[in-house]
């Protein structure tokens, strides 16, 4: 706690400890050596707080190296023993000054309302205040695993980049705060938007439960009363019944008495009817003969008959189905003009409908998702999906380098957003392209500022205010969790489509929800910054990048493919670090004194990779030692 306050101190007042931030003449001789150090300010603040960080590792003299081998490896341990404690406090005051700046605009914004809907809201955006020491635990875990907007994310790239230069972070510290304030306070806007929205209509949805109750009870208090009278006349008419099945029973028995009567007729009279009955029968057996002949005639004319009828019954039954199909096409025709001109109005009304609070009109249901127009602002908002792949602004920039050179494209495709049953909308694919255009808009102000001509660039008509959206909602059913199999529950459905999407596009392995577990995703990547940021000119950011040169996401993929982590049994990122730069060194001398494999590889590039001292690109047999 106490590094993380000097830091916060540090990052709000850099400008006030000037000459604490002049280098010490052996500093600048050993920046001119060869080795990039951070601000030397920087260093002193971390140093001087505590060495909690750094494991009691004071930072080392110097980073300088010359041309001997054990030289080299010992300031190269040095630099990393201190690059990569420093890298993980720099994200965390960062993170840590998104959530007070989000947490003071939800207070602010909120001020107004009355104190129950305030807490709701609050709690609804995961702003709320914690009473005790687990609910406060609760909460900064929960801090840290949240996912900050595209606007945020820049932001915080920013200030990275700007603290690893003293000069620049001093000219752009207050820009860099202003525009962390300004994202977080979009952010919470939108979201307190999407929270009002949902009371209003939660609350209509309590005063109708409400008004049917009262219907029900009135209805129960009729019924009761109805039922009494009915008791009281039915008890009425018992008597008068009784008498009316004494008379009735009266009448049975003179009837039944009858009945007796006729069946004992009924027996005398049998024997006469069997003679006749017998005389019939002799009778019927001679007529029987001449119907068997009679029978036999008309059967084989039947034969024929049926022989003709079934001929004709063939051509009948082929014109009627051509009658039916001629019928079952006219109807078929009509119905779909007739739905056709039923869903054009269905959805022009759908439309005039809805409207989304941040999002707006939406363009047209399709069931599964919805379609809207968003402008880029809007979107750069809106929060990252927690399970999605890291945001790089390096890669934004490059995109949008790229793309100022076809403006007349538009941006082709849609963002793909989710939203839970709460409301809250995430991005899942497509944070890379928010980010460009967020730094397209960037270039084409300052272009536009410096008095250039921009009608050149073909910018096409709308674009950054119409981006077209999909949002996949979360289908009925999953509430709000209370546990954390249900949190993964609910998540499943945005895993889904994530992968869904990403199918036909190339996410590593590493990235793929379910594969790397948080822990080894994050033991990889800040080993991979570290090494970037010491051996940056040999980083492409293209994941097409040639020999010796080694992309980011591919070199992550890499190691976690060849399971380093588990077959070494690295922990953390540290060691991790330590392991990648003994096997850079044992790749470097195992070409450099062996002419033969220097020959598997060009002079261009062997220059390159033994001039930068990174060789880890030559090659990838070393993930498998």
């Amino acid at each position: 706690m106490t590094q993380k306050s000097n830091l916060h101190d540090m990052f709000l007042s850099q400008s006030s400890n000037s000459k604490s931030k002049i280098p010490t003449q052996k500093q600048e001789e050993e920046e001119e050596e060869g080795v990039a150090l951070p601000p030397v300010a920087f260093f002193a603040d971390v140093t001087t707080t505590t060495s909690e960080t750094t494991n009691g590792i004071d930072p080392p003299k110097s980073f300088a190296f010359d041309n001997s081998s054990n030289n080299k490896n010992e300031a190269l341990e040095n630099f990393v023993a201190v690059a990569t404690p420093i890298v993980a406090v720099a994200k965390e005051v960062a993170v840590d000054l998104l959530s007070m700046l989000r947490f003071g605009a939800a207070n602010y914004l909120t001020s107004s309302l009355p104190d129950d809907q305030r807490k709701d809201v609050l709690r609804r955006m995961g702003a709320s205040e914690a009473t005790t020491t687990d609910a406060k635990s609760e909460m900064q875990q929960q801090q840290q695993q949240e996912r900050g907007s595209i606007q945020e994310e820049i932001a915080v790239a920013r200030a990275e980049e700007a603290q690893t230069n003293e000069q620049k972070w001093n000219k752009e510290k207050e820009e860099i705060i202003q525009q962390m304030e300004e994202a977080a306070n979009e952010r919470v806007k939108n979201e307190l938007e999407v929270q009002k929205m949902r009371l209003q209509k939660e609350l209509e949805e309590q005063q109708q439960l409400q008004k049917q109750e009262e219907e029900k009870k009135k209805i129960a208090v009729s019924k009761k009363a109805g039922n009494e009278e009915k008791e009281e006349k039915e008890a009425k008419n018992n008597d008068e019944d009784l008498e009316l099945l004494f008379e009735r029973r009266k009448k049975q028995q003179i009837a039944l008495n009858s009945i007796e009567e006729q069946l004992r007729l009924s027996v005398e009279n049998e024997s006469d009817e069997r003679e006749r009955l017998d005389s019939l029968l002799e009778k019927r057996k001679g007529q029987q003969v001449e119907l068997d002949t009679v029978e036999e005639n008309l059967r084989i004319r039947v034969a024929e008959i049926e022989a003709e009828k079934e001929q004709f019954a063939k051509l009948s039954k082929e014109l009627e189905m051509m009658k039916l199909q001629q019928q079952l096409q006219e109807i078929e025709d009509e119905e779909k003009q007739e739905i056709d001109e039923t869903d054009e109005d269905d959805d022009e009304d759908d439309v005039m409908e809805t409207v989304h609070p941040v999002l707006g009109p939406v363009v047209a249901d399709l069931g599964y998702k919805r379609l809207h127009f968003v402008s880029s602002g809007k979107l750069g908002a809106i929060p990252v999906w927690n399970r999605n792949r890291l945001y790089r602004n390096n890669r934004a920039k490059s995109m949008a380098n790229e793309k100022i050179k076809s403006m007349e494209l538009g941006f082709p495709g849609a963002i793909c957003l989710h939203e839970d049953n709460n409301g809250k909308l995430s991005i899942v694919d497509g944070q890379h392209r928010t980010g460009m255009m967020l730094s397209l808009r960037e270039m084409i102000k300052k272009k536009e500022e410096k008095g250039e001509d921009i009608t050149g660039l073909n910018i096409a008509d709308g674009m950054f205010e119409r981006v077209l959206v999909e949002v996949y909602s979360e289908p009925m059913g999953n509430d709000s969790p209370e546990s954390t199999e249900q949190e993964k529950t609910k998540d499943k459905y945005a895993q889904e489509v994530f992968l869904e999407i990403n199918k036909a596009e190339p996410v590593l392995t590493v990235d793929m929800p379910g594969e790397a577990s948080d822990a080894d995703r994050e033991v990889i990547t800040d080993a991979v910054d570290v090494l970037q940021g010491q051996y940056s000119v040999m980083f492409s950011p293209s994941q097409r990048c040639k020999v010796p040169n080694a992309n980011v996401d591919n070199l992550r993929s890499s190691i976690f493919g060849a399971k380093i982590l588990k077959r070494h049994n690295l922990t953390t990122s540290k060691q991790l670090v330590d392991w990648l730069l003994e096997q850079n060194a044992a790749l470097g001398d195992k070409y450099e004194n062996d002419k033969e494999n220097q020959s598997l590889v060009s002079g261009k590039q062997w220059s390159k990779a033994s001039k930068s001292n990174f060789y880890l690109g030559l090659e990838s047999s070393w993930l498998y030692k």
